[in-house]
């Protein structure tokens, strides 16, 4: 997916992808990155994400199921 970054406001910048703004820290950008700047973006999955919010969710609801005696 192609992005612009339209412009930087402070610790994020604005991104312009299909019409619409998407704001991002400006640390998960290249450091010679500039308004301007065309980027690719790439859109995946974060296993390691879902897991830890599957056993936070599962954490709770154990919890409580738990206290409800």
């Amino acid at each position: 997916m192609r992005a612009i970054i339209d412009r930087m406001e402070g610790a994020s910048v604005v991104l312009r992808v299909d019409g619409q703004e998407l704001l991002v820290p400006r640390e998960e950008l290249p450091k010679d990155a500039k308004e301007g700047s065309a980027l690719f973006l790439i859109i995946s999955p974060s296993a390691s994400e879902e897991e830890a919010r599957e056993k936070l969710a599962k954490s709770i609801l154990n919890e409580i199921l738990n206290n409800e005696k």
